[in-house]
């Protein structure tokens, strides 16, 4: 009699994420993954809509210190907890973090961003450094050579499926579309981004530019805080505001994306698209990526025009 070896339990794994930028990444892995762990996805914030925008399966988390408790004690059999980095606009993955250390679950952290590292983990506060993950895991070079330097721990290498998914989506959108010729600006939440859109659009109406500009914005942004920049140069600089969810949509149709630091600009550039990160007045420098061209304002129409050219 022949029997049919028993199959094995998928490997469990807790997944957190509410932070933008790294629920993208984990999302994306989680989607690469699912048929090999079973995944329990918890979101809060703009994950929210990252998670449902990929279909996968997840529940809403609140940023509580028991709703969190309970939620790491019921997968306290999981293979481990995989997190985003700890953000500024919640303390959810923190918690998450040191509650699930607690108990002794295998923690990790994917590193989606170049900087403030250590801030993430509680520094300057004593003691930050009890808050570090069991392993740390790091999508591109630049970042594995940053958290090596600021975290003196090592990181793994883990493709950052997230910009893989969106490179292999913008080169099929492109060969369906004709020759791009759009102007696509990348909005984020520090309002300085404002002057940066009203430095493009002046240059576009001093030169007479007839390229269209497209506004993408970030999830959590407030999709009418340039209707009085709109208006301002309305007749002179045709503007419009994306509806897309998908930003290689968006990429598709972009001859020149603009914008600050912000994550999207990078995943721009891994496109092949021209990219140019403008910054205001105290604004830092964040993304390493040697393909991105860079200004600062107060700036010349002519600076401008040479890093477009």
């Amino acid at each position: 009699m022949n029997f049919k070896p028993k199959r094995k339990n998928k490997p469990s794994v807790l997944v957190v994420a509410c932070d933008a930028g790294g629920a993208e990444v984990i999302a994306a892995y989680v989607k690469k993954h699912a048929h090999e762990k079973e995944f329990h996805s918890y979101v809060a914030g703009p994950a929210v809509r990252v998670f449902r925008r990929l279909e996968l399966p997840c529940r809403r988390i609140r940023d509580s210190q028991s709703e969190i408790a309970r939620v790491v004690r019921e997968h306290s059999d999981a293979e481990l907890v995989l997190l985003g980095l700890p953000g500024w606009m919640t303390s959810i993955e923190l918690r998450v973090l040191t509650k699930a250390k607690e108990i002794g679950l295998r923690t990790v952290v994917y590193v989606d961003s170049w900087t403030l590292y250590r801030e993430s983990f509680g520094y300057p506060k004593r003691g930050w450094r009890k808050n570090l993950p069991d392993e740390l895991w790091v999508g591109d070079r630049y970042a594995l050579f940053f958290v090596q330097r600021d975290l003196k721990r090592r990181a793994r290498f883990v493709p950052n499926q997230y910009f893989a998914n969106i490179r292999e989506r913008y080169r099929k959108r492109r060969r369906a579309l004709p020759p791009p010729d759009r102007i696509l600006f990348l909005s984020s939440v520090p309002m300085r981004t404002n002057s940066v859109l009203s430095f493009l659009l002046s240059y576009l109406a001093h030169t007479g530019s007839r390229k269209q500009v497209r506004i993408r914005f970030h999830p959590a942004d407030n999709r009418t805080r340039y209707d009085a920049l709109i208006r301002r140069y309305r007749g002179k600089v045709r503007v419009e505001k994306s509806a897309e969810e998908d930003i290689a949509n968006d990429l598709g149709g972009a001859a020149l994306v603009v914008g600050m630091e912000t994550v999207a600009l990078a995943a721009a550039a891994q496109c092949g698209i021209r990219a140019v990160s403008i910054l205001p007045r105290g604004g830092k420098k964040v993304l390493p990526f040697r393909e991105i061209a860079r200004m600062r304002l107060p700036a010349t129409n002519n600076r401008f025009a040479k890093l477009i050219a």
